[in-house]
């Protein structure tokens, strides 16, 4: 995504993003050009709420800054100090007047524990000591309450930051014993992550680890908390704001999908053309474990649905004896989706990638220890995310793990398979390319598709697809898990989940329908399919399949409409295909309107139903 701010404002902020920089720029967006209005038009609207127990202007600012630098155009709304329950609480409050698609809630120890965070202990009743985990309990309870309040109004998602456990506690040495405010915190933190997992539409953001990372001494500027109620240092702002953005890329569907990785000094030290099969740096002493150890990093993302390439300029057998044979490659051939090794430029390889993975460029992830390569990429492909990585090896792992792009809302099944099923994509591939036509193809596939409504363990897959399709998505609207849910209870409409399988293994869950199911007219909210299975007419099979359900109900037509983005093109043509007339059209959006009649005639051939 293109930066939404002026060349020398974007710049200022990529050399110190920083609480002043952000200052200094706020400042200067008050004078003509410091902003294209063109591309704030266009650009991705996230709107946010900040609410909380300490005062949180520098993190809007900051955080509206570091918006504009990744092309995200923020609508922020900043919470009265300290009024966050009367703001949860009241269905009328300025809160959800804003309709935030997040509201970020951040607490500060002492809203919880009060003045016991630096005594360990509170007089209760009787003149006997309060337990602070008790303290905590009782801060919980409220807070949950705050949570159930939240869930029933159409506000997005809520991020609860947790607590920073202290740099110094007063029991010393013991400061991990029972009674510490220390393990008072820990207490506190393991109970909010497992009280809060009942709520659909309600996260917990780890402050905690974003304060150790930057330190605890910086994320506690006690001078600023004494004389202005800030909780969070100016020094650990940007780091937090890193964090929340994770969330606005996860709920705004601006995530990215793959990784493509370069070989040579990349995945192991030195050219495998040049040092061979025993010369390179890979094993379990320096230089080589660093490498290993970025590829352990690698193959974590991989299990969590990161799809991973390779782009390289090599001798293909050479590149190959490494990733099947070398006793300390941790990445084997088939973990990669795509290999592309050649002499071609990287730019050529890279397009190549994502044309075979059928997924657009601004779902990858470049890594490639060449500056000349990673400049190459950046200026023909500005759409793909060119990873800065260290000259120093041992930092690979710590700059994967900065990525904010790759965070998603809930890990589903799916996503836990995604490497394998890539791999049987491969197999497809070659069952194509020796096939002399689409119905041989098919027939050769064996494919078998299940359509079903919604229910509660595919509600995450659900509005995962709803979040993170682009290309074969109608009207890209995004939905949370909670709206999903609320779909699904309602009679009137009807969520429809597309699973694919065929001989070379499981593709899961790849296709989602949204439908307002009216007594004459079905419309279409929703219509999506994940690119993998694209051009196997599934597609197809997923409409027949609505057509039928509509003919039953007794409905005689079927409207459908497609919003234009720059992603959909596969999509828009994709009712005119099956019959549909278009009934209204303008530069946003068309709509289309078809026969049930017409549309139940034309039942695919080479997909089997289940």
């Amino acid at each position: 995504m293109k930066s939404l701010l002026h060349p020398d404002l974007d710049q200022l902020w990529t050399a110190d993003p920083s609480v002043l920089t952000a200052a200094r720029i706020k400042r200067a967006l008050n004078k003509p050009d410091s902003i294209s209005t063109i591309s704030m038009e266009k650009a991705v609207e996230v709107r946010v709420a900040f609410i909380g127990s300490f005062t949180l202007d520098t993190i809007r600012d900051t955080f509206e800054i570091a918006c504009l630098h990744e092309g995200i155009r923020p609508a922020a709304f900043l919470g009265q100090y300290k009024q966050y329950p009367q703001e949860l609480l009241d269905p009328t409050s300025a809160l959800y007047q804003h309709k935030p698609d997040i509201t970020f809630l951040h607490l500060d120890p002492r809203s919880v524990f009060g003045a016991a965070y630096e005594m360990g202990s509170a007089e209760g009743k009787g003149g006997q000591g309060a337990s602070l985990n008790d303290m905590a309990d009782a801060f919980l309870s409220r807070l949950i309450g705050l949570a159930e309040q939240f869930s029933t109004h159409d506000a997005g998602i809520l991020v609860i930051h947790n607590l920073d456990e202290p740099a110094y506690d007063f029991m010393g040495i013991h400061a991990s014993s029972d009674g510490s405010v220390t393990a008072a915190v820990c207490y506190f933190n393991a109970e909010l992550l497992r009280r809060t997992r009942e709520f659909s539409r309600v996260y917990v953001l780890n402050y905690n680890r974003v304060a150790s990372k930057v330190g605890k001494d910086i994320a506690n500027d006690e001078k600023l908390r004494l004389l202005g109620s800030f909780c969070v240092g100016h020094a650990a702002v940007p780091s937090l704001v890193h964090q929340q953005i994770g969330y606005v890329k996860a709920v705004k569907g601006l995530t990215r999908k793959c990784t493509v990785l370069d070989l040579d000094n990349t995945l192991w030290g030195g050219i495998i053309g040049e040092d061979g099969f025993d010369g390179i740096a890979l094993g379990s002493t320096p230089p080589g474990n660093a490498f290993v150890e970025f590829q352990r990093t690698l193959l974590g993302f991989y299990r969590r649905g990161v799809i991973l390439a390779v782009c390289s300029r090599n001798n293909p057998d050479d590149a190959l004896q490494v990733l099947r044979n070398h006793p300390d490659q941790i990445l084997r051939e088939e973990h990669f989706a795509a290999l592309d090794i050649s002499w071609d430029d990287k730019a050529l390889g890279i397009m190549r990638i994502a044309k075979s993975l059928n997924i657009g460029l601004d779902s990858l992830v470049f890594i490639d220890d060449d500056t000349h390569n990673r400049a190459l990429v950046r200026e023909a492909l500005p759409q793909v995310l060119t990873l800065e990585l260290p000259q120093d090896p041992s930092l690979y792992r710590r700059a994967l793990l900065q990525l904010n792009d790759f965070e998603v809302l809930a890990l589903t099944q799916e996503d836990r398979q995604r490497g394998r099923m890539y791999a049987a994509e491969r197999a497809r591939e070659a069952t194509r390319t020796s096939s002399t036509n689409l119905d041989d193809f098919l027939l050769a596939l064996e494919t078998r598709v299940q359509i079903r409504p919604v229910d509660a363990f595919a509600v995450p897959r659900v509005s995962q697809l709803t979040q993170r399709t682009n290309q074969f998505n109608m009207t890209t609207r995004r939905y949370t898990p909670a709206d999903i849910e609320q779909f699904g209870a309602d009679p009137n409409k009807k969520v429809l989940c597309l699973s694919v399988s065929d001989k070379y293994g499981d593709s899961g869950l790849v296709g989602v329908a949204i439908v307002n199911g009216g007594p004459k007219v079905w419309e279409i909210d929703t219509l999506l399919m994940s690119c993998r299975v694209l051009g196997r007419r599934i597609e197809n099979a997923f409409l027949w399949d609505i057509a039928q359900r509509a003919n039953d109900a007794g409905a005689s037509e079927i409207r459908g409409e497609v919003i234009f983005t720059p992603k959909n093109l596969p999509a828009r043509e994709f009712y005119t295909q099956m019959g549909f007339a278009v009934v209204e059209s303008n530069e946003a959006h068309a709509i289309y309107l078809a026969k049930v009649a017409e549309l139940v005639k034309s039942k695919p051939v080479g997909v089997t139903f289940e």
